[in-house]
C-alpha cells in the first residue's frame, strides 16, 4: 500500500489553505473607532523619505456617514499646505492640492492603496488594488523636499498643526481598519506595486528591507489612543493569490502536476482494489485448509473467526479509504478541470498588420440605450496605436463609432477619454467600459478598479447608433468595415470579449475581474448579448488564430475558490482530513501486521 501517496494528497489539501508565518504580530491589524479620541500617533524620523516615498496600506472603510474620513496624516509645520493625509475614498493631499480618484469604495472590503512621490519630477502616483488610478505634478509652488519633524496620525486629520490632537474632529474619525502599512524610501515601480497588491498574507514587503523605513510591526507597538484595538487578519489570510503562490510551491517540491497526482489516487485505488481480493482469496483458502483438518480445536476456530472478522474490518477499513482517495480524486480533478466547453477558454492572437483582425455584423438594437463591454487583454506591441475593438456605424462621420486602444483610450461619438492606467507589455488586465443613454454617463474599470468617469457626449445623444460593424483588432475609421492602418494593428491576445445589454455595477465589474477561468460571464444569462464563445466562430482574416489559455486557468481565485467548494462539500477541516487519513493508514498497517502474523499461525497449525 502506497502510504506516502496518500500522506501526500493529504498534506498536498492540508497545506493549500493553511496560512503560515514567522511573526504573528506581522499578521495583526488596528481596528479604529469613530470618535477624535480613537487614533495612533508618533514623531518619525523622516529624513529618510526627505525627495521621495511610497505609503502603502491595506484599508477597509466601515463608516459611510456622508463624510470623508482620514486614515494617515502626516503635518510637518502650521503653515497651510505642509502636510501630507489620505482619507478613505483615497482621495490624497500632498502641499497645496489634492487628487481623487474615479472609484467607488466599497463598505466591509479590502483595498490595496499606495501613494508616491518624488521630489526630483515632482510626480505622484495612485494605486488602487495595483492599478494606477492618478498620476501627475499637482503642487502649484514645485516643492522638491518633504517636510521634516513631523507627526504621523493614523485614524484622523491633523488641520491645525503636528500633533494638535484637540482640533481633530469627530466627522474625519477613520472608524475602519488598516493593515500592512508601511513607508518606502523612494517610488516603488508599478510592477513593484502591483506585486504588492496581490496577496494580503505574503509578506511580499518583507523583501525590501531597508528600504521599508516605517514598518508595519514597528508602529503595532506605537502608543494607541482611545479605542483603537489589535485583532488577527483572519480568514482573509486563505486570500487566493496566498492559496496559489502556495500551490505552486506544493507543485513545484512534488514536482508533481495535478493530472500525475490524479493518475497516482488512480494507481493507489486499483492497488487497493487488488489487494482486497488477494486477502479475499487468501481468506477462502484458509477456510478450506482448516475444513480439511482432522483435529479442529476450539482455539483454532476462535483464530479463525478472528481473523475472518479482522479481514471484514479491513475491508472496512480499506473501502473507506478508497472513498477518501475518490473523494481526493475529484478535489484533485476539480482543481486541475478547465472547462465544460473547451472552445469558451480560448483566446485570440492577433498579428500585427492591417490585415489581421475579425469583422462582423451583429445585432446591436439590444445595446441601443445601455451596454458594458468586457475583455481580458493582454497587448505585445509597444509601438504605433493600437486597437483592440471598433465598432462603426453610418458611413464617413465623425463621431459615429466607438474605439477602445491598448492604452485604456476610448473614442466614443465625440469624446476621447485617456485614463491613467496604461498597463504593461505581456501582462493580462481586465478592462470594462460601461455606457448608459439616460445619463450619458460612461466608466472605464481595469482590473475592477474604476479609472474614468465622464459625461459624454458634447451632442448630447442617448442611444447607440445601429446597422454598424465591429472590428476586432484595428480601428475603423471611414466607413464602417474599412481597416486602413498597420500602426493601428492590435498585435496581442484577447479572451472573454463579451458585450452585457446593462450598465454592470462596480461591483459586479469587480468580480468578473477577479478570475480569468471562472465562467462567472455564463451567469448573466441573456443579459451577456454579444458572447464569445460566438465571437470565436465568426471569420478571422490574416493571422488571427486560436489558442488555449493555458497556466491563467489555474488562476489565484479559480483555485481558491474551488478549494472552498471542496472543504463545504466535505464538511470537515482539511486539518481533520489529514488527521483522519493518517489514522486510517496506522490503523491498515497495523491490520495489516496482525492478520499476517495470524496467517502464519495459521498456516503452522494447519502443518501441524
Amino acid at each position: 500500500m502506497d502510504t506516502k501517496l496518500v500522506l501526500l494528497i493529504a498534506v498536498f489539501l492540508e497545506q493549500s489553505v493553511t496560512v503560515e508565518t514567522t511573526d504573528e504580530s506581522y499578521y495583526k491589524i488596528l481596528k479604529f473607532g469613530k470618535t477624535k479620541y480613537d487614533y495612533v500617533m508618533f514623531a518619525p524620523d523622516m529624513s529618510q523619505f526627505e525627495t521621495s516615498f511610497t505609503i502603502c496600506s491595506w484599508v477597509r472603510m466601515l463608516r459611510n456617514e456622508g463624510t470623508v474620513q482620514s486614515w494617515f496624516s502626516y503635518r510637518w509645520s502650521y503653515e497651510s499646505g505642509n502636510m501630507l493625509s489620505i482619507n478613505d475614498d483615497c482621495q490624497t493631499w500632498l502641499f497645496h492640492s489634492g487628487v481623487s480618484p474615479n472609484f467607488e469604495v466599497a463598505l466591509g472590503t479590502w483595498y490595496h492603496f499606495c501613494f508616491s512621490w518624488e521630489g526630483a519630477t515632482m510626480i505622484r502616483d495612485g494605486y488602487i488594488d495595483g492599478v494606477r488610478v492618478f498620476g501627475g505634478v499637482y503642487d502649484r509652488q514645485n516643492r522638491t523636499t518633504l517636510g521634516l519633524e513631523g507627526i504621523i496620525v493614523l485614524g484622523n486629520k491633523q488641520r491645525v498643526g503636528p500633533g494638535e490632537v484637540t482640533y481633530m474632529i469627530d466627522r474625519y474619525a477613520f472608524g475602519g481598519e488598516l493593515y500592512q502599512l508601511n513607508i518606502f524610501t523612494r517610488k516603488l515601480s508599478s510592477a513593484e506595486i502591483r506585486e504588492m497588491s496581490t496577496d494580503m498574507c505574503s509578506g511580499v514587503e518583507i523583501k525590501y528591507g531597508d528600504e521599508r523605513r516605517i514598518k508595519w510591526e514597528d508602529i503595532l507597538q506605537k502608543t494607541k489612543y482611545g479605542n483603537v484595538t489589535e485583532a488577527g487578519v483572519g480568514p482573509q489570510c486563505e486570500s487566493p493569490f496566498y492559496v496559489w503562490s502556495k500551490l505552486q510551491e506544493i507543485k513545484r517540491s512534488f514536482n508533481v502536476t495535478f493530472e500525475e497526482l490524479k493518475e497516482s489516487t488512480l494507481q493507489l485505488t486499483n492497488q487497493l482494489n487488488k489487494t482486497i481480493i488477494e486477502q479475499n482469496a487468501s481468506i477462502t483458502e484458509q477456510k478450506n485448509t482448516v475444513d480439511n483438518l482432522n483435529d479442529t480445536s476450539l482455539e483454532q476456530e476462535n483464530a479463525i473467526t478472528q481473523l475472518i472478522n479482522t479481514n471484514i474490518n479491513q475491508e472496512n477499513a480499506i473501502t473507506k479509504l478508497i472513498n477518501t482517495n475518490i473523494e481526493h480524486e475529484n478535489a484533485i480533478n476539480e482543481l486541475s478541470k478547465a472547462t465544460k466547453d473547451e472552445s469558451y477558454y480560448k483566446i485570440l492572437k492577433f498579428g500585427q498588420t492591417k490585415n489581421d483582425y475579425v469583422m462582423f455584423t451583429p445585432d446591436m438594437s439590444q445595446f441601443e440605450t445601455s451596454f458594458t463591454i468586457c475583455s481580458w487583454v493582454r497587448k505585445l506591441r509597444n509601438d504605433g496605436y493600437p486597437y483592440w475593438f471598433s465598432y462603426k456605424w453610418r458611413g464617413y462621420t465623425y463621431g459615429n463609432l466607438l474605439g477602445i486602444n491598448d492604452k485604456w483610450e476610448t473614442q466614443f461619438f465625440h469624446s476621447s477619454v485617456s485614463p491613467i492606467f496604461k498597463g504593461e507589455l505581456g501582462t493580462w488586465y481586465h478592462l470594462c467600459f460601461s455606457w448608459e443613454g439616460a445619463t450619458m454617463i460612461e466608466d472605464i474599470y481595469a482590473d475592477g478598479v474604476r479609472v474614468s468617469r465622464s459625461l459624454n457626449d458634447l451632442n448630447n445623444r442617448t442611444r447607440l447608433g445601429q446597422g454598424g460593424t465591429i472590428v476586432l483588432g484595428n480601428m475603423q475609421y471611414r466607413d464602417p468595415g474599412v481597416v486602413v492602418y498597420d500602426d493601428n494593428a492590435f498585435g496581442g491576445e484577447l479572451y472573454q470579449l463579451n458585450i452585457f445589454t446593462r450598465k454592470l455595477s462596480s461591483a459586479e465589474i469587480r468580480e468578473m475581474s477577479t478570475d480569468m477561468c471562472s465562467g462567472v460571464e455564463i451567469k448573466y444569462g441573456d443579459e451577456r448579448g454579444l458572447k464569445w464563445e460566438d465571437i470565436l466562430q465568426k471569420t478571422k482574416f490574416g493571422n488571427v488564430t486560436e489558442a488555449g489559455v493555458g497556466p491563467q486557468c489555474e488562476s489565484p481565485f479559480y483555485v481558491w475558490s474551488k478549494l472552498q467548494e471542496i472543504k463545504r462539500s466535505f464538511n470537515v477541516t482539511f486539518e481533520e482530513l489529514k488527521e483522519s487519513t493518517l489514522q486510517l493508514t496506522n490503523q491498515l498497517n497495523k491490520t495489516l501486521i496482525e492478520q499476517n502474523a495470524s496467517i502464519t499461525e495459521q498456516k503452522n497449525t494447519s502443518i501441524i
